[in-house]
């Protein structure tokens, strides 16, 4: 799943609970500034996919893509 939607991310993924179970990854844009007014920021977002079983995957930007996987839908191999 991949989310840009200028801020409102939170909003979409909040909006997508039912198939978010389903998901493997999410691709997310995340600002750890407000670039737009009213938008979720990096550690809101992070809390939410973290709490909804996602593993962020990749450094958090000042603002860009961050990917979050979840590791129970992947085997682990020895």
């Amino acid at each position: 799943m991949a989310v840009d939607v200028q801020g409102a991310e939170l909003l979409v993924l909040n909006g997508a609970l039912k198939v978010l179970g389903s998901v493997h990854a999410v691709i997310t844009e995340v600002s750890q500034k407000p670039f737009y007014d009213g938008a979720v920021l990096y550690p809101e977002l992070k809390a939410f996919l973290e709490a909804h079983g996602f593993t962020e995957k990749t450094e958090a930007p000042i603002h860009g893509d961050q990917l979050y996987v979840r590791e129970s839908l992947f085997p682990q191999t020895p």
